[in-house]
């Protein structure tokens, strides 16, 4: 069993890698700081971290220091595979491969004369997996000598690997964010009305598939045009002249020519609407013959389809924001416990704690304005899936455990039948 001494190096050298981390230090240098402290620890091993290259399926050296250099270019570039060393079975795989002696091993067949020319006869291979479980890449332990891990060198590698999860899921994160998904996005993808975001210039930013149909273009299409391109008359712009100084929110109504990519004229009403940024969102509206002004009028009295899709929406996404919103307060909690081990960060770490709070409290906020939008839809209570609901509980604590430890819950074989209202709202006596 690893020693209190050992114990002891491994939480310092950790300590030290979440101060990097904390710092914003860049990947390299972590990643690098990462297999540096496994070797320091462990002392006779040489660490290597392979990232895998989106798309090519092939792993690529992110810091490899006391390998030899003409072995780091030699798998440069492997494509992984079941029996493709240590490294490429353990990232097709998604679990660790532990291969005692590399000249007898099969999974080394290819590899095991440059791994003979450079003294290595042991190479244990973990998968770096990102929180919603893709592989990421690969960090590896090799040795000059046939051996099977120990206790204290298994824990090294499952900490440490943890520990470049965090920082190349960071790192991926900056090179390529998620676009944020506004209301407004939300709302024109679903509307049953075409609608257009056109920029200043009159350039077409946005459409959605009702606008695709009534005009036979694709959203590829469409990027490339000028919404005045649509023009079936000799105006010179959708937008009037006098249109382009309105104030940020004010509505209009206009009727020009436009025409569909098959010549087709269309014959509908836009209300444009003058947004942030100096941007125009479109809307369509077909006009009304007397029947449909009868229909409309007796739907106008109480709530039209668009205003009941919306409705629906807002409670879809106050559903799962409040869903997020669980899991980011579960898991500051998780935080503040943890980073009282760590004083040199603790203070540092207790406010972007307190950071993440606040924000929460406004999220929840935002959500419960969702969820007075929606006025007239009903809230009613839902049975309440335990079995799935611990299910995911168990999956969020197993992330913070050992590999070694285990997790049990056990329902009772009749246990009564639980209740639950989804959203944050003011709930009633019987939720």
């Amino acid at each position: 069993m690893p020693s209190t001494l050992q114990r002891s190096r491994i939480l310092e050298s950790e300590n030290e890698i979440l101060v990097a981390v904390a710092q914003g230090n860049p990947a390299s240098e972590v990643l690098n700081q990462i297999v540096t402290a496994l070797e320091t620890v462990s002392g006779d091993v040489m660490g290597s971290i392979l990232g895998l290259e989106a798309g090519s399926q092939r792993l690529r050296v992110l810091t490899a220091p006391n390998l030899p250099h003409s072995y780091n270019q030699a798998i440069d570039g492997i494509v992984i595979g079941d029996g493709v060393g240590s490294c490429g079975t353990a990232a097709y795989r998604g679990t660790p491969i532990v291969v005692e002696d590399i000249l007898h091993h099969p999974f080394w067949s290819d590899f095991k004369d440059i791994a003979s020319q450079h003294g290595l006869r042991a190479c244990w291979s973990t998968p770096i997996i990102s929180s919603n479980k893709e592989v990421m890449g690969t960090f590896a332990c090799y040795y000059t000598e046939p051996k099977l891990p120990t206790d204290l060198e298994w824990e090294l590698m499952s900490r440490l690997g943890h520990l470049a999860a965090i920082v190349m899921e960071r790192e991926r994160s900056r090179l390529h964010p998620k676009p944020e998904i506004s209301l407004a996005q939300l709302v024109i993808e679903q509307s049953s009305q075409a609608m257009f975001i056109i920029s200043e210039g009159h350039s077409i930013l946005t459409t959605n598939p009702k606008s695709q149909e009534l005009f036979g273009y694709s959203e590829d299409e469409f990027q490339n045009r000028a919404i005045d391109e649509l023009l079936s008359d000799e105006s010179s712009s959708v937008i009037p002249s006098h249109l382009q100084a309105l104030p940020e929110g004010h509505t209009v109504t206009i009727q020009p020519k436009l025409a569909s990519k098959t010549g087709v004229i269309i014959h509908q009403e836009i209300r444009v609407t003058v947004l942030p940024d100096r941007q125009f969102l479109l809307v369509f509206h077909p006009p009304l013959g007397p029947n449909q002004m009868a229909v409309e009028s007796e739907t106008s009295k109480s709530q039209s389809p668009d205003k009941q899709t919306i409705s629906r929406m807002a409670n879809c996404i106050a559903e799962a924001m409040n869903q997020h919103l669980t899991s980011i307060v579960s898991h500051r909690d998780l935080l503040e416990r943890t980073v009282s081990s760590y004083p040199s960060i603790e203070s540092d770490c207790k406010t972007a704690l307190r950071q993440i709070e606040t924000a929460a409290s406004k999220a929840s906020a935002c959500t419960k304005q969702l969820s007075a939008f929606s006025e007239n839809y009903a809230f009613k209570r839902r049975p309440l899936n335990l079995t799935r609901l611990l299910s995911q509980i168990m999956v969020d604590l197993q992330q913070y455990t050992y590999p070694e430890a285990s997790i049990e819950i056990r329902l009772a074989a009749k246990a009564s039948t639980v209740y639950a209202c989804l959203l944050y709202t003011s709930p009633s006596p019987r939720d």
